[in-house]
């Protein structure tokens, strides 16, 4: 019952329910050792679009096929998270700013260059990126994530497939 109150039925990648705990976990152990862990929060580019043209099962594909880059890209102990629809999560653990926009630039790379596959057709898609490190944009759960939300938003507006920091 736990697993399934805390884990995405789609994409096996815990939920928000989850995050907001793991997060609450990490401030704790950061705290004691000092050192910084940061947010990526992702967003599918033209998400609509992809279940328009191709239909809600190549959509939910999609989804799964970021779920499983996501994970390439994680280490053993850093999170990976479905937020809601089209939007997704990496908590990176003992991490700094540069070392996230290693791992985020690296990450919306392999999604631009590896296409989905749905039905014998290769989907390509991109994703949005903006990044928050603790402390320094924010000390609690909703700070820290607002940051990183505004940064996503503005990739969005920067024209997409973009990471900010």
């Amino acid at each position: 019952m736990q697993k399934l109150a805390s884990v995405d039925p789609l994409t096996g990648l815990y939920n928000r329910r989850q995050l907001t705990a793991v997060f609450e976990h990490c401030l704790v152990t950061h705290r004691r050792s000092e050192e910084q862990f940061g947010l990526l929060l992702l967003d599918v580019d033209h998400f609509k679009t992809i279940n328009d043209r191709y239909g809600h099962d190549a959509g939910d594909l999609m989804l799964t096929h970021l779920a499983s880059l996501m994970k390439v890209h994680s280490r053993h102990d850093d999170w990976a998270f479905r937020v809601g629809g089209e939007e997704f999560c990496l908590l990176v653990v003992r991490s700094n700013q540069q070392l996230l926009q290693q791992v985020a630039e690296r990450l919306r790379q392999d999604i631009e260059q590896h296409p989905g596959q749905y039905n014998d057709q290769k989907i390509s898609f991109t994703v949005s990126i903006g990044i928050a490190v603790w402390p320094e944009d924010g000390s609690t759960f909703a700070s820290l994530y607002r940051q990183a939300d505004r940064r996503l938003y503005q990739a969005k507006k920067d024209g997409r497939n973009t990471v900010v920091a």
